[in-house]
């Protein structure tokens, strides 16, 4: 089974961890992203997980190392990249062949047919699909892979405007 990408991460905070190893010449020991964050090891180790599985740096004996994609990632090319790069990670992957077969999809058979596959982020099943969507909503909808719809609870493929 293919790595689940890590729960309690946000853009915001990837945006953050990069800039700090590009303020300290693309690479930073991990003990000073805490001291200069003020954040725990429980809260940066999901970070650089998502950081690195979405291929933007590397880890080595206890340092964050920018990739040379990581590097050349910038406010304008942000949505475009993380986008693709997402796309490749589970669950995201699947989430999106899934929608895009449906069209329109609710958040519980979504968690369903993700679980079916093996994907699952929690063992309660309730507690699975509000993680799923909590999760989508943080990275897929933000970055305008996905569209929810509060009302019905559902996920769609957001359509592209039209030139």
């Amino acid at each position: 089974m293919n790595e689940m990408f890590p729960l309690n991460t946000g853009i915001t905070e990837l945006r953050s961890l990069i800039k700090l190893a590009k303020d300290n010449g693309n690479s930073i020991v991990l003990s000073k992203v805490a001291e200069e964050t003020k954040k725990g090891i429980d809260v940066l180790l999901p970070l650089v997980d998502a950081c690195r599985m979405l291929g933007l740096c590397s880890v080595s004996e206890g340092s964050i190392h920018l990739t040379e994609y990581g590097v050349n990632l910038t406010a304008g090319n942000m949505r475009n990249e993380l986008s693709r790069q997402l796309a490749k990670t589970e669950p995201f992957k699947h989430v999106l062949e899934i929608v895009g077969l449906q069209k329109r999809i609710t958040t519980g058979k979504l968690a369903d047919l993700l679980s079916g596959a093996g994907i699952t982020l929690y063992t309660e099943k309730s507690v699975d699909a509000e993680l799923l969507k909590t999760l989508l909503l943080k990275w897929a909808v933000r970055l305008r892979m996905l569209s929810y719809d509060t009302n019905t609870d559902t996920w769609s493929i957001p359509t592209k405007p039209a030139k």
